[in-house]
């Protein structure tokens, strides 16, 4: 009988003990699991940690090429309405249209092309874009919208941007020349500005490379 009682607890020592080394190694294998974890977790917190600084230098770029354009804006709007007060004083005067027709009794009749005066809409409108070209550049599409925002009709616009005279591929090279005293471009970035302004692909490509590009 003391055999048979010695021999089971010797079974139930080896049985707790066997379960005391898989409980141990459960544990290991689990706070090494957890190590790995927190290792991917310092990590990832590193990478987050530089894209947010990458985002706040984005973010900080972004506000001050904002409030450079709004200067410039505020700058061009400016100038616009001194120039509108210091022109609108002195209207342009014109004449009533004129036609002339020349007959003669040996031929059959025969007229000169009809000479059509300008109306004083079209005159001042031609003037005030000459106004603005003295003092910053301008593409054609630009221009024609800056005379309607002082007021004139679209057909007034047109016919005094038409009649300025402007060279508009040198128009180009000043407006890319007046950009690059207020901030710094890329090549491609300053021909995309320009085509914003209203000038066209050539324009403003030309326009970019004048200025050394």
């Amino acid at each position: 009988m003391r055999k048979i009682i010695a021999f089971c607890v010797a079974g139930i020592i080896a049985m707790l003990t066997g379960c005391s080394s898989v409980s141990q190694e459960k544990y290991n294998s689990l706070e090494s699991e957890e190590s790995n974890l927190r290792e991917q977790y310092s990590q990832l917190s590193a990478e987050h940690n530089d894209l947010q600084e990458q985002y706040d230098s984005l973010n900080s770029d972004y506000e001050d090429l904002k409030s450079e354009y709004d200067s410039l804006q505020s700058a061009v709007e400016s100038v616009a309405q001194t120039t509108a007060a210091t022109t609108t004083a002195t209207p342009a005067t014109t004449t009533a249209p004129v036609t002339t027709v020349q007959t003669t009794t040996t031929t059959p009749q025969t007229t000169k092309p009809v000479e059509v005066k300008a109306t004083m809409g079209e005159t001042n409108a031609l003037n005030k874009a000459k106004d603005y070209l003295g003092i910053m550049a301008f593409s054609y599409s630009g221009l024609i919208n800056q005379l309607q925002y002082e007021g004139y009709s679209l057909s007034e616009a047109t016919y005094g941007v038409d009649h300025c005279g402007a060279d508009w591929n040198e128009q180009a090279a000043k407006k890319a020349a007046d950009y690059l005293n207020i901030m710094s471009f890329s090549k491609s970035g300053l021909i995309d500005q320009l085509e914003y302004e209203g000038f066209t692909h050539s324009q403003a490509v030309y326009g970019v490379e004048a200025v050394g590009y």
